[in-house]
């Protein structure tokens, strides 16, 4: 996991700690962004707009990321100034969806 905004620093730095089973064999699906098309090599990465698709899936995670962590709305009462606070509850709803995910049968 990086946190971070959508900088080439941060794509690149999420690039580096993907392992590398990832690294050499997914294909990455993302928007048009800048930062993404340098970081990712061009033979793992598959980008197209949202009429294409191909990034539906991460969208859904932000949607259910917000639905299960208040914090993660804009406009919310349960905000933290603690960024420490913030990863650990972001850490957590990731640990859960993908635990879900897992599960179904």
């Amino acid at each position: 996991m990086v946190v971070g905004d959508r900088s080439g620093d941060t794509a690149r730095r999420l690039w580096d700690v993907l392992p590398c089973r990832y690294r050499d064999g997914a294909t990455v699906r993302t928007d048009f962004w800048s930062a993404d098309l340098a970081a990712v090599p061009a033979e793992r990465h598959a980008a197209g707009g949202k009429e294409a698709g191909l990034t539906c899936g991460i969208e859904r995670f932000g949607c259910t990321a917000r639905q299960r962590c208040g914090r993660l709305v804009r406009t919310t009462r349960s905000f933290a100034e603690c960024p420490r606070s913030h990863l650990g509850a972001l850490e957590y709803v990731i640990r859960l969806y993908s635990h879900s995910r897992l599960c179904r049968p």
